[in-house]
């Protein structure tokens, strides 16, 4: 009975997921991932495997137009 017992992957009902993510190296070239994902929420997500701490994941790309600005779209 003295023994702490952590939840288990699946004892919430929620079953781990994969995904894809673009991880950033020291020189900023990207490398797609691929992740295993548990808990989440529309903020974060637990990351069960394919990344190493301290390694940054590129969120959004923002392509540049050459000039140093962001690229404009045009609107529909």
């Amino acid at each position: 009975m003295g023994q702490g017992r952590g939840l288990t992957p699946g004892a919430t009902g929620a079953a781990p997921r994969s995904g894809t993510v673009r991880v950033a190296d020291a020189r900023g070239a990207l490398e797609e991932r691929k992740v295993e994902l548990g808990v989440s929420n529309r903020v974060q997500a637990q990351v069960l495997s394919g990344l190493a701490e301290g390694e940054r994941v590129v969120s959004g790309l923002v392509v540049g137009n050459g000039a140093g600005r962001p690229q404009m779209t045009p609107r529909l």
